[in-house]
């Protein structure tokens, strides 16, 4: 199957957004802005980003400008510093989008936590495990989502063996929706005939 027809393609995974009805975002963009610092906490590949940016036009309603820091475990010193920085230089109607941020030493994590304070801005950071500020919503892998999530892409490639490569790669990689999808991408790839 050539990779622009392929229902697990980026583009079509990237329109998967967070299981959340909008009034729920909406309270916890309300909920964020109470709190100041506050974190979307999960593993990897749980919906923690996909959040991250669904929350966005809540802020935007409100009036707050937003800022993005997009950290990884690639991102140099130098980029970490500069996040720190960043917030430091931040004003008070803003809300900071951290994503990444986990990588964050201790140290570092406490620079960032003194510069929001001071600056008055809104954190919401991506956690792996828990730090000490509010945990604004709970990520959780969810295999009943996963499979939903991989029938409604897969449409009319949908079968059973594509659902066990799903489960096989939700099991392998605890929930990691990244990697299911990956799997799906890579099943159809190669067996590109497989319909219902």
């Amino acid at each position: 199957m050539n990779a622009n027809v392929n229902p697990f393609r980026s583009a079509r995974v990237e329109q998967i957004r967070y299981a959340l009805p909008s009034e729920s975002l909406e309270s916890l963009s309300n909920k964020a802005i109470q709190a100041q610092m506050s974190c979307l906490l999960g593993p990897h590949g749980t919906g923690k980003s996909t959040l991250l940016e669904d929350l966005k036009p809540y802020f935007l309603t409100g009036g707050h400008s937003i800022e993005h820091i997009y950290l990884n475990t690639d991102s140099s010193r130098e980029e970490r510093s500069a996040a720190i920085a960043s917030i430091a230089s931040m004003n008070r109607q803003t809300v900071c989008l951290f994503d990444g941020a986990e990588i964050m030493s201790r140290w570092q994590w406490s620079r960032i936590c003194k510069a929001a304070r001071a600056q008055s801005v809104c954190l919401i950071a991506t956690l792996h495990k828990p730090r000490a500020m509010h945990v604004l919503h709970e990520t959780t892998p969810d295999w009943s989502l996963a499979k939903e999530f991989v029938q409604q892409l897969a449409a009319s490639h949908a079968n059973k063996d594509l659902i066990a490569e799903a489960k096989r790669a939700f099991d392998k990689n605890k929930g990691n929706m990244r990697e299911v999808f990956r799997s799906c991408y890579l099943y159809l790839a190669q067996n590109p005939s497989e319909t219902f």
